[in-house]
């Protein structure tokens, strides 16, 4: 008997799995028991026992060979408030519009000493207002001090601003752009309206700066930055905590979820292979869970492969975890101890196998598909 596979398929299960196909593996995780699917695809035929604890395939402990997931998400992003901007009622001392429909009008921040400086502002949120019926589109954008536009996170139809007021989330997660010095945060309008009662207003408080540094850059608006929590805020918010740092080859930027039960990081290879391990690089002074868990699926089914005890793992230290191979596309890290806690991750990669590499870690002959020299077992 020649114990090899000519179908590459490779199933892991208690069940017969019935006619896979000449030359399928079956490891009957029950009887303890390695079978190939005989020539006739009608039975299996018995290569070798195993026991329990014997490992089957191969396991590595080196970073390199672990590959790095195509996407990530996560059911949270903790976002870190760094400046506000408040007022409980606006007025028209700060009416951002143009007289002559073609000058900007904006209100910006600048960062020089701040707490900001070399992060990335991918949320913002802004308590507007509007008056009339303003032409045109408000945009929350940073400039840098020559006034050379950086970056836009978001914008908004003025026309679609409630006339009674409302937060507005401008969000853009995709933004990279680093903030540095006298760097200026701006929410902007170019109204092509004419007449003064078409315009909006934007929240602001005029006092209480935030941290002493910061002031506020105006054109035709007058305001100071306020660290004061209200429902008008207008936040600037360093989202760098997004789940896609936790698999950009960069062990100094994670993904930090809010506080929340079961906070759960998913990252996706891209395609369906075989999954062999997983690799954690745990951001432990930030993490609050106690417990999680490694699943696999295909995004609606999970199995749970492995569950971990945050305590036994050492902080920004990569940790390796071998699973029961499965052949899905996705991998969570899910909290598991139920509290509202937060898991903070540095760097996720996922130690994958191919058929022939599993049939060589179970010790069985790969067979080659040109040599035509092979005896009839593949030898």
């Amino acid at each position: 008997m020649g114990t090899f596979s000519n179908t590459g398929s490779i199933i892991a299960q208690s069940s017969d799995p019935g006619a896979t196909g000449a030359g399928a593996i079956w490891s009957d995780t029950d009887a303890k028991t390695t079978y190939r699917r005989d020539d006739c695809n009608s039975g299996w035929d018995v290569i070798f026992p195993y026991s329990p604890g014997s490992a089957v395939v191969s396991h590595s402990s080196s970073i390199c060979d672990y590959s790095t997931p195509s996407s990530a998400s996560a059911t949270s992003t903790h976002a870190t408030k760094v400046m506000d901007l408040i007022d409980s009622t606006v007025d028209a001392t700060h009416e951002l519009r143009t007289d002559n429909c073609t000058n900007l009008a904006g209100e910006k921040a600048e960062t020089a000493c701040s707490s900001m400086i070399g992060n990335t502002v991918k949320r913002f949120e802004s308590y507007l207002e509007r008056e009339g019926s303003p032409g045109g589109t408000a945009y929350a954008r940073v400039y840098d001090s020559c006034d050379t536009l950086q970056a836009t996170i978001g914008s908004k139809t003025a026309n679609c601003i409630a006339t009674g007021g409302e937060k507005v989330i401008f969000t853009d997660l995709s933004q990279t752009y680093s903030l540095t010095e006298n760097d200026r945060v701006v929410i902007e309008f170019a109204c092509s309206t004419s007449g003064l009662c078409n315009n909006i207003k934007v929240g602001r408080d005029t006092c209480n700066g935030f941290d002493g540094t910061n002031s506020v850059w105006t054109f035709g608006v007058t305001g100071a930055w306020d660290d004061t929590t209200t429902t008008n805020d207008q936040i600037m918010a360093i989202n760098d905590f997004c789940a896609p740092n936790a698999i950009n080859c960069n062990t100094s930027k994670s993904w930090i979820s809010n506080c929340e039960a079961n906070p759960t990081l998913t990252v996706d290879m891209g395609a369906a292979t075989f999954i062999a391990g997983v690799a954690v690089h745990l951001d432990r002074t930030n993490t609050t869970e106690t417990e999680f868990q490694i699943q696999v699926g295909d995004g609606s089914t999970w199995e749970t492969m492995r569950t971990v005890t945050v305590s036994d793992l050492t902080d920004d230290t990569w940790e390796f975890r071998r699973i029961n191979i499965r052949h899905q596309d996705q991998v969570r890290i899910r909290g598991s101890s139920g509290s509202s806690v937060r898991l903070a991750i540095n760097e996720v990669k996922v130690y994958t196998r191919t058929s022939d590499q599993i049939l060589d870690d179970l010790g069985l002959v790969v067979i080659s598909s040109t040599d035509t020299t092979l005896a009839d077992d593949g030898t």
